[in-house]
């Protein structure tokens, strides 16, 4: 009876203890007991988006094996393994790290091992990778399969090997489109969406693929950073999306998903790191190449063909920001626009030397750096205006040859609207100009000068420079001028093959006189003897200052 009776007291309290839960659930207050229930129920939640969009795409995810000349491509992280660490790995792993036979070993074959992933696109036939991935496999620049070479694809959860091959690359942004040989052979699955959005930073990530052959593994994170750069990925040097879902070697091509489970990037390249002990991993550090690259290639991919920067119709200019004059603008009183794309070379025989563009016409030497200067400054493309050199870019590529771009340049304090008909550049074409010899005026004072009457125009408008005056190169130790604080020219200008001196005081007056030349100064100077003074003028980084010197 007393256990009965326990049990309907504990029956009774728990009844109260619902009930007043319940009550204070009704009248607004949240237990810590609620709180914690609530995200134990979040968490679940998350975890049930990641389910359901694995297995949604998940089987559209695809291991890639390419065999070249009868033995099995290894992935690019062979021999990345500390000594004495191959042994210490379990049988299935070592094949992963070993390299090709040594010239003293026979030959040995390979077996199959997943040398990338990919995923389908369109119908299921239809597989996108990185070019990286199947390159060894291809003819240089081209589409056409090596002899001897295959690439075969292996759906999950199905251990045949499906021939596939090549059908388009875009070597710019390391893309490539494989088509089954045989269509009827794919299974019936859906092909992954792709978002029409940017990556946010901090928003959710899956990533599917096959690393160290292991098929359909999943891994989630974040976003960690956007508009990365890193060398060697395509030969455009595409903006990367960072990411920290574990991303390992056999995971190139495959998808980067966001929580609709729409694809935001193709997973390309990691950052090993390396442990205390000298193990080699991921340490969260991974890139995916946008999706909206893909979504603008693939188009062109399903025609067919290769397309790198030597089959792209091209403007045939080299660039920069014009934010790598920062450092100097001011000090040299530099007469540019605050945004842009300045030019700093144009190759001989381009669509924009047809048209009249103009590349760097001199070069500053200021504290021992050269840096080209003198062309034009793209301020808008196509109605972009300030684009960046990425967004320039990415506007030449999206057109074809014949297409005309039509930019806003400036140039030498004036506007110009120039259109530019593409055309296919020869990537080894020489680029104008050429540079240096300069030319110096001793005078009396200690002083060497050039007369700003016989610098260009260009120049001087480049530079702010007055029309008449005399620029000091050189002050000489010791002199009354260098007594009197008269400042020498800090960096010089190379235009059309001669030197200019630049960043020196300009004598504007001597004496009240206004001098033109170095004649005039002479004749003030023909009037002086040794204890008098000679009262100058001269405009020094854009403001008029007065210097005594004692003769």
């Amino acid at each position: 009876m007393k256990k009965l009776y326990i049990g309907l007291l504990a029956v009774i309290v728990a009844f109260g203890l619902y009930a007043a839960t319940n009550q204070k659930a009704s009248l607004g207050v949240v237990s810590a007991q609620d709180s914690s229930f609530r995200q134990a129920r979040a968490l679940l939640e998350d975890e049930r988006n990641t389910v359901d969009i694995v297995n949604d795409y998940g089987p559209s995810v695809v291991a890639i094996h390419v065999v070249v000349k009868g033995q099995r491509m290894a992935p690019s992280f062979q021999n990345q393994l500390p000594p004495g660490m191959l042994e210490q790995l379990p049988p299935q792993f070592r094949e992963f790290f070993q390299g090709p036979a040594m010239p003293n070993q026979a030959p040995r074959e390979f077996k199959q091992q997943g040398a990338g992933s990919g995923f389908v696109v369109g119908n299921s036939s239809e597989i996108i990778t990185n070019y990286h991935v199947v390159k060894d496999a291809l003819e240089k620049n081209s589409v056409d399969q090596l002899e001897g070479a295959t690439i075969t694809v292996v759906f999950p959860n199905n251990d045949d090997e499906l021939v596939a091959h090549v059908v388009g690359v875009n070597a710019l942004y390391d893309l490539a489109l494989l088509r089954l040989e045989n269509p009827n052979q794919a299974p019936n699955i859906k092909a992954i969406p792709i978002s029409n959005y940017e990556a946010e930073v901090g928003s959710k990530v899956i990533a599917i693929g096959n690393p160290f052959g292991f098929a359909s593994t999943v891994t989630t994170g974040i976003v960690s950073g956007i508009d990365r750069s890193l060398d060697g990925i395509g030969q455009n040097s595409p903006s990367l999306i960072q990411t920290d879902a574990a991303i390992n070697p056999g995971n190139s091509g495959g998808p980067l998903l966001n929580s609709s489970g729409e694809l935001i990037g193709i997973n390309t390249a990691i950052i090993p790191g390396l442990s205390v002990g000298g193990e080699r991993g991921n340490i969260g550090i991974g890139f995916a190449v946008p999706s909206n690259y893909l979504r603008d290639s693939l188009t062109n991919l399903r025609k067919g063909g290769f397309v790198s920067v030597e089959t792209k119709p091209r403007l045939g200019i080299r660039i920069a920001d014009v934010s790598i004059y920062d450092d100097v603008r001011d000090s040299l009183n530099l007469n540019l626009p605050e945004q842009g794309i300045v030019i700093l070379a144009v190759e001989d025989g381009s669509a924009a030397q047809k048209a009249g563009l103009l590349g760097s016409q001199y070069e500053i030497d200021f504290e021992g750096q050269k840096v080209p200067f003198g062309g034009d400054v793209i301020i808008a493309a196509d109605g972009i205006e300030n684009p960046s050199t990425e967004d320039l870019i990415k506007d030449v590529f999206s057109k074809n040859a014949g297409d005309t771009v039509n930019l806003k340049i400036w140039r030498d304090g004036k506007i110009l609207d120039i259109p530019v008909k593409l055309a296919v550049v020869d990537a080894n074409a020489e680029q104008s100009p050429s540079y240096p010899q300069p030319v110096d005026n001793s005078i009396y004072l200690g002083i060497t000068v050039e007369e700003l009457a016989s610098y260009p125009e260009e120049l001087r408008g480049q530079f702010s420079l007055p029309n008449n005056g005399l620029l000091v190169v050189d002050v000489d130790a010791d002199s009354t001028a260098e007594q009197a604080g008269l400042k020498a020219s800090r960096f010089s200008v190379n235009y059309n093959d001669r030197d200019y001196a630049m960043g020196g005081d300009i004598i504007l007056k001597a004496d009240n006189t206004v001098i033109t030349s170095i004649a005039d100064l002479k004749e003030v100077l023909t009037n002086k003897k040794s204890g008098d003074v000679l009262n100058l003028v001269v405009l020094r980084d854009g403001e008029e200052i007065r210097l005594s010197i004692n003769l």
